[in-house]
């Protein structure tokens, strides 16, 4: 080969990388735990890749067992918060300085690409922006599958 038909192939090649798609996320099943608290229930909100939930309770009052489907809207935000670099990038556990009483746990576990990711916190813990928005969406899911 000539050394203008190599450089050619080069270009070619680069351009060719350049025009790669990023390869979205696949975000399978992610199940909120909220236990303690006055209460002491403990339920888990348990959320399929294609938008099916229901809630499991382990402990105190068993709510309505159907499973209802999130609409589209949540169910996009709620994946693209936990494919997020951010959330990946989340520490094990955010817990509130010592003392206090009746506070609930919240446990967040993700399957992002085959993988599992979990992550917790407490109220009254200092959290980062993105594990809050998770859990406002993911309450908001629950309430809706209770009081519906």
């Amino acid at each position: 080969m000539t050394r203008t038909t190599l450089l050619a192939l080069a270009l070619l090649l680069a351009a060719a990388c350049g025009t790669a798609q990023q390869v979205k996320p696949v975000v399978g099943t992610i199940s909120y735990q909220v236990s303690g608290g006055f209460t002491g229930w403990d339920r888990i909100l348990i959320v399929d890749g294609d938008g099916a939930a229901h809630i499991k309770s382990v402990s105190g009052p068993n709510p309505q067992a159907d499973t209802r489907q999130v609409d589209a809207g949540t169910l996009a935000r709620l994946q693209a918060l936990v494919s997020d670099p951010k959330f990946a990038a989340l520490e094990a556990a955010y817990l509130p300085p010592p003392g206090g009483a009746d506070l609930q746990d919240y446990v967040i576990t993700v399957e992002l690409d085959g993988r599992q990711r979990r992550t917790m916190t407490r109220d009254g813990a200092n959290r980062p922006e993105i594990l809050g928005e998770a859990m406002v969406t993911l309450n908001d899911i629950l309430v809706s599958l209770v009081s519906t």
